[in-house]
């Protein structure tokens, strides 16, 4: 919660040439966010697996949280950088999230289907991102 990172990040500029990447949760606020940015964040990381009453739950879910945090945490400073997290596994989810304002892609879960990987890193060149 905002109170525990409040606690922790106490003193941020003993941070600053670790340069840390948050993972955000989707259950978290813009409020949450603007608190981490407003303490001298800039790297994040969205998002993490969503808390649901049945349990954890990952992949595209995620995809409308991810998208709404690139959106925000932009808006507030477009030099603020964001990996984008949730759902990707093709070049045409990594567009996605390009398009949205993502400067960088976390594979996750794809990762344990090989050929859906391969096919990704095929395709995937420096000029394409």
């Amino acid at each position: 919660n905002i109170v525990h990172f409040n606690d922790y990040t106490k003193g941020i500029g003993c941070f600053s040439a670790r340069n840390p990447i948050i993972k955000l949760s989707p259950n978290m606020t813009f409020s949450d966010v603007d608190s981490l940015i407003d303490q001298g964040f800039s790297k994040f990381h969205a998002v993490n697996t969503l808390k649901t009453p049945k349990g954890a739950r990952s992949g595209k879910v995620l995809r409308e949280y991810s998208t709404k945090f690139i959106n925000h945490i932009k808006n507030v400073d477009e030099k603020n950088i964001v990996i984008a997290g949730g759902g990707i596994t093709s070049v045409e989810d990594i567009m996605y999230y390009k398009n949205v304002g993502a400067d960088a892609y976390s594979l996750g879960t794809v990762c344990f289907n090989l050929l859906k990987l391969r096919r990704i890193l095929k395709n995937v060149t420096e000029d394409f991102l």
